[in-house]
């Protein structure tokens, strides 16, 4: 759902935002999205990127899929 709440907006400001709504809380490009969430999926990947490229490699040149890390599904 989109919306355009001003009351909402006004809740959820932060001055910071005035990077991308350099208008303010006022500025008619700003909305809200509503996303009501039934699943979600995360991967916990290493940081360096060196681990990561080694992995993919590792995936690309034995054939085998690439596991990043740690993944998981939650049910809400």
């Amino acid at each position: 759902m989109v919306t355009k709440d001003a009351s909402k907006i006004d809740e959820l400001w932060k001055e910071s935002l005035k990077a991308w709504f350099p208008k303010g809380k006022s500025d008619p490009a700003i909305c809200l999205i509503r996303v009501d969430v039934e699943e979600a999926e995360y991967w916990d990947t290493p940081d360096m990127k060196v681990v990561q490229l080694i992995g993919y490699l590792k995936a690309r040149i034995t054939g085998k899929e690439y596991h990043a890390g740690e993944h998981e599904k939650i049910d809400l």
